[in-house]
């Protein structure tokens, strides 16, 4: 049985909405600005909640995460490895024992020197304005 493949479109319009919702931060260490690549709060969860059917959970025909992840690197996203402040798993004594886990930071690699447009910043809010015709 043959795997379905994304449509172009949906490959294009998740490409353009990973470079409209993000910016590129020069000057700083790659692992102090970070976009998510997969889980919560990751482009591909913004997809999927703003073009459901572009990604490939509510389409056959849309962008599977590690397709648009494959595509994001190729388009030059860089990708780091995210370390956390302590290991995943280890207990916490203010979390009632509960294991530790960081709603902002899901996945062990990101993206580097990027970081989520802020409607509330001008230059931002000018830029997603612009953009939201296309």
């Amino acid at each position: 049985m043959v795997r379905p493949q994304s449509s172009e479109n949906s490959r294009l319009l998740a490409n353009l909405f990973a470079k409209t919702i993000t910016t590129e931060v020069r000057g700083v260490a790659p692992a102090s600005s970070s976009v998510g690549r997969s889980g919560e709060h990751s482009i591909f969860d913004a997809l999927s909640v703003c073009f459901p059917t572009a990604s490939r959970d509510h389409s056959r025909a849309g962008v599977s995460l590690v397709k648009l992840n494959k595509a994001l690197e190729k388009d030059g996203f860089m990708r780091v490895r995210f370390r956390h402040s302590r290991k995943r798993g280890q207990r916490s004594e203010q979390q009632g024992g509960r294991k530790w886990r960081d709603p902002e930071n899901q996945s062990f690699y990101r993206y580097g020197c990027r970081r989520w447009r802020d409607p509330e910043d001008p230059a931002d809010f000018e830029f997603l304005s612009a953009m939201w015709p296309q």
